[in-house]
């Protein structure tokens, strides 16, 4: 359901991009552009290293992440199983992925004045 959701999320802003629509300020930035370059580095360098571990499993026999598969065979896909696993195993989830725990934390658990 996590996954779904997600994904819904994600297309709020259009096609499903790995990016939900950000609210102004998002990450101290000053404007949309700028949060979502910032959002999407993170994501990408996230993305990118979940996929070579999850090659190097597949075809090299080394330690599978504990990360839905599934979420290697897109950023959109990254996004939504990433999405279920900070909610559901947030400490394995922040101890492999810090920075899209921080940016995540931001969207999700906003401060509020």
């Amino acid at each position: 359901m996590i996954h779904e959701f997600a994904h819904k999320i994600d297309m709020r802003n259009g096609d499903a991009n790995g990016c939900p629509p950000l609210p102004p300020g998002f990450g101290g930035r000053r404007n949309a552009r700028e949060a979502r370059a910032a959002w999407m580095a993170v994501m990408k360098a996230a993305y990118d290293d979940f996929r070579e571990k999850t090659i190097l499993a597949e075809r090299f026999g080394a330690e599978p992440p504990w990360l839905d598969e599934y979420g290697a065979t897109s950023i959109t896909e990254f996004f939504a199983v990433a999405c279920e696993a900070y909610f559901v195993n947030r400490p394995n989830f922040g101890r492999d992925f810090p920075e899209v725990l921080a940016i995540f934390d931001e969207f999700f658990l906003p401060k509020r004045p």
